[in-house]
């Protein structure tokens, strides 16, 4: 992989057939955007989506003990806890303003762009089911993959990764507590608690940072519903 492809990069397609293959399986787990925006809040990320290469990076201070002071004011200060998110939403606009739009168009950052390579090009999952997830993305690789000389490969890596990966997912998602199924209403539990200790000024610019993510995300849960149907295929088929 060339190096500007590691880490958290954009979809940028004009990328296939050059440094990427002309037909390339993208996958992409999805979250409710407010939770992510609060969540990226409490855990100080700092990246957020463009071409490969052109990732921006925000700076906090204290970054080291940024999560620990977030946790602190959450419990003990209010006031607190509202200056600090003023300060991660001034400092890291680049990291949390419309991510899903950014990620899926990053050249242009326009929501009916991102739509359209959505649905021409990505795989999607949910964080709420990432073990359904996980499940279905190597079914559908190992099933589109058979034919491959090094499939035996292929499939111990796979299982390795899906198991190493639902782990770091589970112990980094926030407020959510994964049994297979989705969790709204924890989901939900966690963002409005969150949002209630906020000066309406900040839910506003919350509301704003994520205005595009969230027509990004209806569409994400009608299709993880759509494409449900080709694991289903794929296993009627195998």
């Amino acid at each position: 992989i060339h190096p500007n492809m590691r880490g958290h990069v954009g979809l940028d397609v004009s990328l296939f057939g050059w440094l990427m293959p002309s037909y390339t399986m993208v996958f992409s787990a999805f979250r409710d955007p407010v939770e992510r925006l609060i969540s990226s809040f409490h855990y100080g990320i700092s990246y957020g989506a463009n071409r490969p290469g052109q990732v921006k990076t925000c700076h906090l201070p204290n970054v080291k003990a940024w999560k620990k002071t977030v946790a602190s004011a959450k419990a003990n200060n209010t006031k607190e806890y509202n200056s600090l998110m003023r300060t991660y939403l001034r400092s890291c606009v680049d990291a949390i303003d419309n991510t899903y739009v950014a990620f899926l168009d990053p050249l242009t950052k326009n929501v009916s762009v991102a739509l359209d390579h959505l649905e021409k090009y990505v795989i999607v999952g949910l964080t709420s089911d990432i073990s359904g997830t996980l499940e279905r993305w190597k079914n559908l690789t190992l099933r589109t993959c058979r034919d491959h000389d090094k499939y035996r490969w292929i499939r111990r890596a796979l299982a390795d990764s899906v198991k190493n990966s639902g782990e770091r997912l589970n112990e980094g998602l926030v407020g959510h507590e994964d049994n297979g199924d989705a969790t709204s209403s924890v989901t939900a539990t966690f963002k409005e608690t969150e949002l209630d200790m906020l000066d309406a000024d900040l839910k506003d610019l919350v509301r704003k940072y994520t205005s595009g993510d969230e027509i990004i995300y209806r569409r994400v849960l009608d299709l993880y519903e759509e494409q449900r149907s080709w694991d289903l295929y794929y296993q009627h088929n195998a």
